[in-house]
């Protein structure tokens, strides 16, 4: 079985804390190294041209849709 954890805010002392606890584990392993494949990268640099071109939307537009449009997913 393996897990993944997405951790947003690394500024946060105890997310530090979390990750050093977890690496000293016998049990976890931890692999911090990835690479993008390279439908990843042209994904990646095309959403960039995309954004210099025609802008972003606003993370709180975003969040106000996806609210809307999924309210089961977010609790409050």
């Amino acid at each position: 079985m393996a897990l993944s954890f997405h951790i947003n805010d690394f500024s946060n002392p105890e997310v530090n804390a979390f990750i050093e606890y977890i690496k000293s584990l016998s049990f976890i392993t931890v692999e911090d190294d990835f690479v993008l494949s390279d439908e990843q990268v042209v994904a990646v640099k095309e959403a960039e041209v995309s954004l210099n071109l025609e802008g972003g939307v606003p993370h709180q537009e975003v969040m106000a849709s996806m609210r809307k449009k999924y309210p089961w997913a977010f609790s409050e």
